[in-house]
């Protein structure tokens, strides 16, 4: 694969530290682009927002040291899961910070036909002291000289003002604690899978995808009711058992049974399984009251927890049977895709406020 080297810092003037990270928008979005590049301040620092290969890069300058810009990187990752959210739109971006790698022969003078002795000439520089990857979350130094390995070009398209996006990413940053949401790691993970759903093109994964993101809330501890109607509090471990008693039965060889033994073999695991599936679809319904009572402005329990019932059917139906009828697949998605974002919004907003 080719690279292009480019300009990746001023290479100049007092020492700062800048943050990195390019950002791709889902499908059927982008910012609008007579509307950047976009900036805004926040606290101390300057984000700055540009078009970037077939996405958007995000640079954050104005830090005095390498460690005040790493410890902004969580900030600025629930901001943009907090966009995704608002926005309803799934946004990819690194989840982790990557090294810059230190040029071990910065002197370049003498060099005539390295291409990253070209590219710093380029650029009027007489050294290189570090390289980094345009596709990688990085803190680098300002006033160093820096170069930037870019891929080779693509294209994306669809809008919204820059303006717009930067009253979202204020509103997060105006959270009394916006990192803390990171601190909820259940919380946190449920908002990636959801900004990461909406990268997938067809709609019975997709469904597959959201229900996980409602499932990943799920408290440890959770409520079932077995057909004697005793109703029986269990925690996690019981639905691991009955994963594992599944997989065993299973693996349970056919050979030497008869037509019966099969059939009470086969009807075996569809109880173990059905038993499962019941578990998690209370505890989904539980869910949805509790979260109901505390935030009315969700919904009406009854008619979510309906909703709620038929999309995970129809996510039964196609992990199990790989099909399912296209107009509930349909009244499934509409129903996740409506009701997820604003769970999330609730559930980070209160996150993120200490008030």
């Amino acid at each position: 694969m080719v690279f292009e080297l480019v300009k990746g810092s001023r290479g100049s003037g007092k020492p700062s530290f800048s943050l990195y990270v390019p950002v791709l928008f889902s499908d059927g979005f982008r910012i609008m682009p007579d509307t950047l590049p976009g900036e805004m301040d926040v606290s101390s620092v300057e984000i700055h927002v540009e078009t970037f290969q077939n996405g958007y890069v995000i640079t954050v300058r104005g830090f005095s040291t390498n460690s005040e810009a790493q410890s902004f990187f969580p900030k600025l990752r629930s901001a943009l899961l907090w966009l995704s959210i608002r926005k309803k739109v799934g946004i990819n971006f690194p989840k982790a910070l990557s090294e810059l790698t230190v040029s071990k022969t910065p002197d370049i003078e003498n060099a005539d036909t390295d291409t990253l002795s070209v590219a710093a000439r380029h650029q009027g520089w007489s050294r290189v002291d570090g390289i980094y990857d345009g596709q990688h979350a990085v803190v680098y130094p300002e006033h160093k000289n820096i170069i930037k390995m870019l891929p080779p070009n693509a294209e994306m398209y669809i809008s919204s003002p820059w303006k717009l996006i930067s009253e979202e990413l204020d509103a997060c940053f105006s959270f009394d604690s916006n990192e803390g949401f990171y601190l909820d790691e259940k919380l946190a993970f449920a908002a990636q899978l959801y900004s990461t759903s909406h990268f997938e093109k067809t709609e019975t994964v997709r469904v597959v995808q959201l229900i996980t993101v409602i499932e990943s809330l799920l408290t440890r501890k959770i409520k079932i009711k077995i057909k004697i109607k005793i109703k029986i509090k269990i925690n996690s471990r019981l639905q691991e058992v009955l994963a594992v008693a599944v997989e065993a039965a299973n693996d349970l060889s056919s050979e030497g049974l008869s037509d019966d033994q099969k059939k009470e073999r086969k009807c075996f695991i569809g109880q173990l399984q059905g038993l499962k599936n019941e578990s998690i679809l209370r505890s989904l319904k539980q869910l949805i009251e509790e979260e109901t009572k505390r935030c009315p402005n969700l919904g009406e329990a009854q008619d979510l927890i309906s909703k709620l019932d038929h999309a995970y059917n129809v996510r039964s139906r196609l992990v199990h049977d790989g099909t399912c009828a296209h107009s509930d697949v349909k009244k499934a998605n509409s129903f996740l895709t409506q009701f997820i974002p604003d769970l999330l919004e609730q559930r980070y907003t209160e996150c993120a406020r200490t008030d």
